[in-house]
């Protein structure tokens, strides 16, 4: 496959995956689309803020026993965020909120590094329509989704 439709279709993954979100509607969830065994865990944000809490540290802990526990696993975390802001700030707020995560799961976790993918969309591809509160709720958040697929497949690298 020629490198240009690799990373084509690298794309294409991503935006599917990324696109399989909108209809998420608890904290972890089998996930229609994504690949076989794959769990989708959610991390919620105040708008503006990339801060973790506690509660979202014991979920991050969670995923990370998790995949100590078992060795073929890998985690693709996606930052996305509202439409509040202009769209410059709310890509620099979405790589804040997935860089957090990504910080909880490999250094205070103990998660090697290789098993994760970090990507972040900003207001872009938004997993609700932002029609009302409810729907910029949703979008203030972080995906971290657990898979056996290898890193570097859903963000386009």
């Amino acid at each position: 496959m020629s490198k240009s439709k690799s990373k084509g279709t690298r794309s294409l993954a991503a935006a599917a995956l990324i696109g399989l979100f909108a209809a998420h509607a608890v904290t972890a969830q089998e996930t229609k689309g994504l690949p076989r065994d794959s769990t989708a865990h959610f991390i919620y944000f105040d708008t503006g803020s990339h801060a973790l809490s506690a509660k979202d540290e014991g979920q991050i802990r969670d995923v990370a026993a998790m995949m100590q526990s078992s060795p073929t696993v890998v985690a693709t975390i996606i930052g996305k965020t509202d439409s509040v802001g202009s769209a410059d700030f709310n890509e620099r707020l979405s790589k804040r909120r997935a860089d957090a995560v990504f910080g909880s799961l490999v250094y205070d976790n103990k998660v090697a590094q290789n098993r994760v993918e970090v990507c972040w969309t900003g207001e872009r591809l938004p997993f609700m329509s932002a029609a009302d509160e409810t729907a910029d709720l949703q979008n203030r958040v972080v995906a971290i989704v657990v898979s056996k697929a290898t890193v570097g497949h859903f963000c386009g690298r």
